[in-house]
Formats: C-alpha cells, structure tokens, sequence
C-alpha cells in the first residue's frame, strides 16, 4: 500500500487506544457484537486489493452480513488506500457513482 505503512498504524493505532483494549468493540468495528452490528443500516464498503485494511474490510463485511445486515463489499485491483480520492481514475469514478445510485435508493 503506498498510502500506508504498518509501522505509522501501529503507532496511530495505540496512540488511538490508550488505555484501551484494541481489540474491543471501542476501539476497532471488528469486535463489535452480532447484536449491535445487526442494528446498523444498509452499508457499503470500498477497498483496494493493496489496501492493507482488505482483510479488514473482507472480515467486517462478513460480520455485517451474518448478522442480517445489508452488507456489499466492492475490491479494486491493484487500488491502494483511499483511492476515490484520486478523482480522474476508473475506479474512482466507478466508487462515486456506485456511492451516488445507493444513496437514492
């Protein structure tokens, strides 16, 4: 990922947690129990395949949908983090107008 380096996240992820577990439902979605995941609405989630948060997102959409939530997960080859933002691309394009159809749904 180009965006991102595992070092930096470490250091992000404990100033972020404190004194907090960093793997509870506080600090990271992953944890968060069936029942609270099962209240959340329709959602959709994009990632690049050399994001180093697609295991992230492959594991949080699995958890929204087994809890009956509406979950899609959309991947882009070779995309790193953030990569909508990069606005004249392909992908980006595809993201926006993917993003644009389910908010009038």
């Amino acid at each position: 990922d180009i965006m991102l380096k595992i070092g930096t996240l470490r250091s992000c992820g404990a100033m972020f947690a404190g004194d907090r577990d960093p793997a509870s439902a506080e600090c990271s979605p992953l944890y968060t129990s069936a029942e609270d995941l099962a209240l959340l609405p329709p959602t959709r989630i994009w990632t690049g395949r050399h994001d180093l948060f697609i295991i992230d997102s492959r594991t949080f959409t699995g958890k929204l949908r087994g809890a009956g939530v509406d979950a899609k997960l959309y991947e882009y080859e070779a995309a790193p983090h953030v990569f909508m933002a990069v606005t004249p691309t392909r992908e980006s394009k595809d993201t926006l107008k993917l993003l644009r159809e389910f908010l009038a749904n």
